[in-house]
């Protein structure tokens, strides 16, 4: 595989790229758990992704260097590149919006209450309720995934 003039490369965002090298390093990983050589893993690769690699703008050089970088981290937990990091975020945002909702009904009820002074007042438990189921099932997918890249 030469370089290639690909003027794609630099259009693409930080995410397509992030997918694009996912999908790389995950062939190689698949590659060389089957056992086989550096250059057997490269060629097979090269064909597989061979659209990544020309949007990437990668060449031969670049699949030696993505190879051994996969070698000396066979070790590590997978990189989490791509849907992980944005299951990641959905769940913090849900924890955010969770959060949100369940600190504005307490604010509201509490407000309420103290102006009431022992009178009718206003008891948010919609929100209260709603908030709370949102936070800790953002909570718990967070802490799913999290676990999951620990192992």
């Amino acid at each position: 595989m030469e370089a290639t003039d690909t003027p794609n490369a630099d259009a693409l965002s930080a995410a397509e790229q992030e997918v694009l090298l996912g999908g790389i390093f995950e062939a190689i990983r698949y590659q060389l758990a089957r056992g086989l050589t550096d250059e057997q893993v490269r060629k097979r690769v090269a064909l597989q992704q061979q659209d990544a690699l020309r949007r990437l703008g990668l060449n031969d050089e670049s699949m030696v260097q993505l190879v051994r970088m996969v070698q000396l981290n066979q070790d590590q937990p997978a990189l989490h590149i791509g849907a992980p990091p944005a299951e990641l975020a959905a769940a913090e945002r849900d924890m955010l919006h969770g959060g949100l909702w369940l600190g504005g009904g307490l604010l509201v009820t509490v407000g309420s209450l103290v102006m009431a002074a022992g009178g009718r007042f206003v008891m948010a438990w919609g929100a209260v309720i709603f908030g709370g189921i949102q936070f800790f099932r953002g909570l718990i997918r967070y802490r799913q995934h999290r676990a999951g890249s620990d192992e």
